[in-house]
């Protein structure tokens, strides 16, 4: 009976143990994962957000950068990330740089690019951005970009 008692304490020792290292982790990954979506979103200089950072994120996810932008990790490998991302009438990124390519599709909409002197992307047309090169984009109609992040070009 002594022994039992003993064993059940240590279980029990055992899972709150688990439970917290658990929470911990989930702490750790929910408040990176905010400060990548707050990087996107804040205009205080620039912000670098990197490819790992945003290999980190789930797959098939949506995630909301603020009330007019939001986008999802389709797939991903070593090399190259894709999303889809969808910008709201006059959405709007931070200013920001990463440290890989960028290449943005506009499947829908528009995009204008203000580090470029507000040139203007629409359907069908391909943006490519080198590393570390900044830009701001926002839409002035409801937009839907392909965007895909690659550390090399293939």
């Amino acid at each position: 009976m002594i022994n039992s008692k003993k064993h059940h304490k240590s279980e029990i020792e055992e899972l709150r143990s688990h439970r917290n290292k658990l929470r911990s982790e989930n702490s750790f990954l929910i408040k990176s994962t905010e400060d990548l979506l707050n990087s996107f979103n804040v205009d205080n200089g620039v912000a670098l957000v990197s490819f790992d950072s945003l290999k980190e994120l789930n797959l098939n996810q949506i995630y909301d950068v603020n009330e007019s932008v939001s986008f999802m990790l389709e797939e991903k490998t070593e090399n190259k990330l894709v999303f889809t991302t969808y910008m709201q009438e006059n959405g709007r990124f931070g200013l920001q740089e990463h440290d890989c390519f960028e290449v943005v599709e506009v499947v829908k909409g528009n995009l204008f690019e203000t580090e470029r002197g507000y040139k203007v992307y629409t359907q069908g047309e391909i943006v490519t951005y080198s590393p570390f090169e900044k830009h701001k984009p926002y839409a002035t109609s409801n937009s839907v970009y392909k965007v895909i992040f690659y550390k090399k070009l293939p």
